[in-house]
Order: structure tokens, then sequence, then C-alpha cells
């Protein structure tokens, strides 16, 4: 059959560097159209590439050395045979980022607003990048603690007028499939991708998934989250690099510690039958995270590739990691 795929395009100064993409299934199957699943994304979808090409073409912001593509799709069976045909595109792509169900009402359905990273076969700066701005809606979109001052409001508020004004409430998840992202993690396609998605989401495929479950404040948020997230990627060079690999090394520290607390956990609650195995599985999987965190590093270099400067504090982080690791398994 033929599939129809809308596209847009906001170019990138320099016609010859690399590209973002970001997706939203606008189709799933007749009997599973929803206003959350999937209406949200493609909507926000929308919204992110004009605000983008808007604050560009205005001159706010400076136009981004790489190009920005957004891909309406229907869901895996519009994914693969696009991403089938443009191979050229994808052999030029450095991540993607995929919208899927970003507009549920979460306080309502007690939800979060969840990031899930590439696989660990795409170790990638961008679920930092992402990761890092999460964090950042989070810590400025609530009220808090000033003793003798009352009940602060949020520091930098992201509200809809009409939406709620709870909150930001996220979570930062592992790999997780079964959206779009799925078909760039593939091995045969190797394009890094996340997912950023409301859940647990109650009206799922369900006659229930209507507008109104929808929070315009967290559809604002949303597009917001992946507008910068992809923007930061776009227009990144040596200096933007150098942040990004910063923000990599310092989460990679704190990811290996909490999963060396956890393995030591279960070593120190073994049994003499099963000390053997579990000692094992830990060592195995400490050495997996490290070669992870080395090798999310290694990929911050394909913002600024010619960067001395960029190369060696790349080593150097590289470096402080494995040392670091080494220390807390003695």
């Amino acid at each position: 059959t033929e599939i129809e795929v809308p596209t847009c395009l906001i170019k990138g100064s320099d016609v010859n560097a690399e590209e973002i993409i970001l997706c939203a299934h606008l189709f799933e199957g007749y009997v599973k159209l929803g206003a959350n699943d999937n209406i949200s994304g493609s909507a926000a979808l929308i919204e992110v590439a004009r605000t983008l090409n808007d604050l560009i073409e205005s001159g706010m912001l400076p136009r981004p050395k790489r190009s920005i593509r957004f891909i309406w799709i229907p869901e895996f069976q519009g994914t693969i045979p696009w991403a089938v045909k443009h191979k050229d595109i994808l052999k030029n792509t450095l991540c993607n980022i995929n919208l899927d169900m970003v507009g549920l009402w979460l306080s309502k359905s007690q939800s979060m607003y969840c990031l899930h990273r590439t696989t660990m076969g795409n170790p990638h700066y961008l679920n930092d990048v992402a990761e890092s701005f999460y964090h950042y809606m989070g810590a400025t979109n609530k009220s808090f603690v000033a003793t003798g001052m009352g009940r602060p409001d949020a520091l930098k508020p992201v509200f809809s007028v009409t939406g709620s004004r709870d909150p930001f409430y996220y979570s930062i998840n592992a790999h997780y499939g079964a959206s779009d992202h799925e078909v760039f993690n593939d091995w045969g396609v190797q394009v890094p991708g996340v997912i950023m998605i409301t859940w647990p989401d109650n009206y799922y495929h369900t006659s229930g998934d209507r507008p109104e479950i929808c929070d315009p404040t967290q559809l604002h948020r949303a597009i917001v989250l992946a507008a910068v997230s992809a923007y930061t990627i776009a227009e990144a060079g040596e200096e933007g690099a150098i942040r990004i690999a910063s923000e990599v090394a310092a989460n990679a520290s704190k990811r290996l510690a909490i999963k060396m607390r956890y393995d030591l956990a279960q070593i120190n609650a073994a049994t003499a039958e099963n000390l053997s195995a579990l000692y094992r599985t830990a060592r195995f999987n400490q050495d997996a995270y490290l070669n992870n965190e080395v090798a999310t590093l290694a990929t911050v270099m394909e913002l600024a590739p010619a960067s001395a400067s960029l190369k060696s504090y790349v080593a150097a982080l590289q470096g402080n990691v494995k040392a670091s690791w080494a220390a807390n398994c003695k």
C-alpha cells in the first residue's frame, strides 16, 4: 500500500552536517486512535517544529549547525518502510526523540512523564542531555520550602493558562521499546533513540482516551523538553560538546555508584549456595555498566570530531570514570 508520512525540516546552517530526527506516530490502527495515544504526541510535535522555526526565523535563537527533521508516521508499519527507504538520511542522523502519549493529566492519573533511555547497545549522550532538562523542569516547576517565607512558587514555571498548576512529575528509566524509537535503535539502523511518554495510563487503548484526560500544562512541558533537547544537540559545537561531556561524566559516576550499591546488596544477602553465581552476575553487570558509560562519553566526539581539546577532555573524563569505578570495586 501507499503510506503517507508527513515531514518537515528545519535546515541547519551547515548543509553537510548531521540531523536530529523527532517523530510521533499519527496512526496506530482504527480501534486505537486516542487523544493521548497519540494525537497528543503528534500535536506536540507540530508545536515543537513551529516554536523552533519561529524562534530561529525571528533571530531569537541562532540557526543551529545541524538540521532538525520531524516525521509523523503510522506506528511501526510506517516507521520501518520509511527507515528502509531513507537509509541515506539515517546514516547522517545523530539521534531520535520519539513523542508517544505525552499529554496525560499526571496528577489525576497518578502518572509520570517518563524518559526511557536508549538501548545499552546504543550508548549516547542524548540520554544525559534530555535527562538534564527533565531535572531542571522538575526543580523549577514546584513549590519549595523556605523557612519564614511561606511557600514560594515555582522558580521558572511552565504552565498553560487552561492547564494545571501541578509540579512536574517525572521519571528517568532504562530502555523500553514498543514504539517507533525502537526502529531507530534497531541494530540494522543504529540511530540512538529515546521515548518521552506519560505512564501509567489507565485510558491506554480504550474508548476513554479522550481530550479531557489531557492537561494543557503537561503538553506545554512536553513541547519545551523535546524542543530544548533537540536544539541543544543541533547547535552544539566544541564548547557545547564539552558541557555535554561534563554532564555525562557526572551522571556516569552516579549511575555506577547506584548499580554498585545494588550489586553489593545482592552479594551481602547471598548464601553459600548462590554466592558464586551472584558474584559472577554482579561482575558482569559492573563491567557492562562501565563499558556503557565509557562508550557514551566517546559519542560526544561526534559533535566536534576535529577538536583536540574535546578529545583530550573526553579521554580525561573516561580515565576518571574508570579510576573511580576501579577504586569502588576494591
